[in-house]
């Protein structure tokens, strides 16, 4: 799963990479408001700390930004996310979420029908992962997580790289995680 959401993420960047936020340009300034709306598809990437990007009413988005930056997208069919540590992500009214998360950060996710969260690195920073009212959430740990569920049909953490027996959370659970 980690795999396939990373190439998943590369993939869309490099397809989506001709629209972007600056003008012909799709890099955003750190610490500045950088956002997509009203079209097909769009990538936006930003170098630096304190990036703060969104995405809504689109078909398809796609935001990398690094540490401690702020990404959230909402009423389309599919958004994807790749952020540092400490970061503030959501994902919510789509189809289907993505994201590749750093230690310390936060992703929420509610209001879909799928959500794939990939968490990296092995730090004592535990990311946290928020699934609501989902139809599926897989979240793979590679570091220290938590995950969160409620209101969900399927909510599963694995944990390490290749783990293939996911831990099954229940609806409510606040003690899911790696």
């Amino acid at each position: 799963m980690n795999r396939l959401l990373g190439l998943f993420v590369i993939a869309f960047a490099l397809a989506l990479g001709v629209v972007g936020c600056d003008g012909d340009s799709n890099n955003c300034d750190p610490g500045g408001d950088c956002s997509c709306s009203g079209g097909n598809d769009c990538y936006l990437a930003c170098n630096g700390s304190g990036c703060r990007e969104s995405c809504h009413h689109q078909v398809h988005c796609g935001g990398v930004c690094d540490d401690n930056c702020h990404f959230e997208c909402h009423d389309m069919n599919d958004c994807t996310t790749s952020c540092g540590e400490f970061c503030d992500a959501s994902c919510h009214n789509v189809v289907s979420c993505g994201a590749i998360i750093g230690p310390g950060s936060k992703y929420s996710c509610h209001d879909a029908s799928r959500c794939g969260v990939t968490t990296t690195d092995e730090t004592a920073e535990v990311a946290v992962i928020d699934c609501r009212n989902v139809t599926t959430c897989e979240v793979r740990c590679l570091g220290n997580c938590e995950l969160h569920c409620e209101n969900t049909s399927t909510c599963r953490v694995f944990c390490g790289p290749n783990d293939d027996s996911p831990r099954e959370c229940a609806d409510g659970d606040n003690n899911c995680g790696c």
